[in-house]
């Protein structure tokens, strides 16, 4: 080089100039899921069912309504967050910095670290294609999923070639894969999909061997279906890995926290909760009201309702709550419903005490052979490596 300006060849015809490339690209929601969270919500209010409503908290309010919660929903007072999704990672971001809830998520970042330094990355093939299933706000992806992406582009003998960032939430999809994009250089696409139920998912096929990633024992937070038949919570989660194994093929690896606590007491000191989440699990109330499903657009969510944190012993899990603070009507589209002070209502559920025996057993029905249990002293989150060992049918 001579230090001089070229004149640089021209690019013939319609051909795309080297420099040029896509770096995001966009679409629009076609999902609309108000008619089910309706369902879902009035169901709960019945008492038909019980702690469902999970999926539809991750949930970002319509600011374009106009009433009062969409009026309040950017306040920076946790008291009056009521937009689901925001709400959950303020709630996420704060177990960070508490003292009292910080085991709840140090525990599975530990577990995590432990796998990289006892040489996860080099128990998997070369060229490895990582899918995020429900990585959550920024802040928890990072801490998660981004250590996992960070070592394998640290290793020499290692690349990826694309990552798919899956969610039930637009936001945490999108925001997931821009920040992944930014830090790693990578290509990333963002998938808006509910992967424990939809049966496939609109991942872009790419080179290398998928590598799943799911974190904060995502795969037990089962609803529990009171209709004749419902599936036990160990069909739902065998259904969850065929749902994998027929989505990313054989071969693919599935990496999966656990927590394998055993004491009820100390499983319910993790759910202490804070204002943020309890603006989280009564978001359901907001996004009625936001919805028109409740009539009054200005009812006192927090004035009406309480949180709380019970252990199931008949389905082993623990139910969060909503508790009736003061008898009331509530109007909705779907009738008045007189509810007396202390009233409970389940909102989600997440099994416990399950044992990397059970785990073991369920996953292994499915055609997914147990590479490596990665395991500390005194840290009952575990990391479990499996692979797809066996074709399953087309569709389920």
């Amino acid at each position: 080089m001579n230090g001089r300006i070229t004149k640089q060849p021209p690019i013939q015809g319609n051909t795309i100039h080297p420099k040029s490339q896509r770096v995001i690209r966009m679409s629009p929601l076609k999902r609309d899921d108000n008619a089910a969270f309706e369902a879902a919500f009035m169901a709960t209010i019945r008492g038909d069912e019980n702690a469902i409503l999970e999926p539809f908290l991750y949930h970002d309010i319509d600011t374009h309504k106009g009433t009062l919660l969409c009026e309040l929903k950017d306040s920076t007072d946790p008291t009056i967050i009521l937009s689901g999704a925001k709400a959950y990672e303020r709630y996420t971001e704060e177990t960070e910095n508490n003292s009292n809830q910080r085991s709840r998520t140090d525990n599975e970042k530990s577990i995590i670290h432990t796998a990289v330094s006892q040489g996860l990355i080099d128990m998997l093939l070369p060229m490895l294609r990582p899918v995020s299933y429900g990585g959550g706000g920024q802040h928890a992806f990072m801490n998660k999923e981004g250590v996992i992406l960070s070592a394998i582009i640290d290793s020499p003998n290692h690349d990826i070639s694309a990552l798919s960032v899956v969610d039930l939430h637009d936001r945490y999809a999108r925001n997931n894969a821009v920040i992944a994009y930014a830090k790693f250089g990578i290509n990333t696409e963002g998938v808006l999909g509910d992967f424990m139920e939809n049966n496939r998912l609109a991942i872009t096929k790419e080179n290398g061997t998928p590598l799943v990633m799911i974190f904060g024992d995502t795969l037990l937070n089962i609803p529990s279906y009171k209709y004749k038949d419902a599936p036990t919570a160990e069909e739902k989660y065998k259904s969850y890995w065929r749902k994998m194994h027929n989505q990313h093929g054989l071969g693919s690896y599935v990496l999966l926290a656990v927590d394998t606590e055993q004491s009820t007491e100390r499983l319910l000191e993790k759910e202490r909760h804070t204002e943020n989440q309890k603006a989280f699990l009564l978001s359901a109330f907001a996004r009625a009201a936001a919805q028109g499903i409740i009539k009054n657009e200005r009812y006192d969510i927090f004035g009406h309702w309480d949180t709380a944190s019970k252990y199931d012993n008949q389905r082993d899990g623990v139910i969060q709550q909503s508790i009736c603070k003061k008898s009331h009507i509530l109007e909705t589209l779907n009738g008045d419903f007189a509810l007396e002070k202390g009233h409970a209502m389940g909102i989600t559920l997440s099994y416990k005490k399950w044992t990397i025996k059970k785990h073991r057993n369920l996953i292994e029905s499915e055609n997914f052979r147990i590479c490596h249990i990665f395991e500390q002293d005194n840290n009952p989150s575990k990391l479990i490596l499996a692979q797809a060992v066996a074709k399953r049918p087309q569709f389920i």
